[in-house]
């Protein structure tokens, strides 16, 4: 375990990281004390279905808060990019969260706090697809 190491970050870009007095903070640079924490790159989960098998009496709705409550726990395990293989009879809901996400994570980095979380959504009705797995990439 290293002590009293930094990571800067300029954008969402991390552009030095090093023990603290090897590294340039930029003139300005908001600091956080992550000293009593522990700080890892983020996870990927390289093949999540966020959405549950939608049942009969499932609504879109009840459907899509669940799949958000999915999103969610992955990022709060510490998986900062998400696969996501197939919206389980939910047409593009998964999209959908994505494209919320990179609009939330856009406009939180122009606020200066990055929301962390990146997914890719696969639809495993379509043909073409990653080898050895289902789905192909929308985005």
């Amino acid at each position: 375990m290293l002590t009293k190491q930094m990571v800067v970050l300029q954008g969402e870009r991390i552009t030095a990281v090093g023990a603290e007095g090897r590294v340039t903070l930029p003139v300005g640079a908001h600091v956080i004390d992550l000293s009593q924490g522990t700080v890892l790159r983020g996870l990927i989960d390289a093949h999540t279905h966020m959405f549950n098998t939608r049942g009969p009496k499932t609504s879109t709705e009840a459907a899509m808060l669940i799949a958000v409550q999915n999103v969610q726990a992955d990022l709060g395990a510490g998986f900062t990019a998400a696969r996501d293989m197939t919206s389980h009879g939910n047409g593009y809901g998964d999209v959908a969260i994505r494209d919320a996400i990179n609009q939330v994570a856009s406009t939180a980095l122009v606020s200066g706090i990055h929301a962390g979380h990146r997914l890719e959504c696969y639809a495993g009705h379509r043909a073409c697809k990653p080898a050895g797995q289902h789905g192909r990439s929308l985005g």
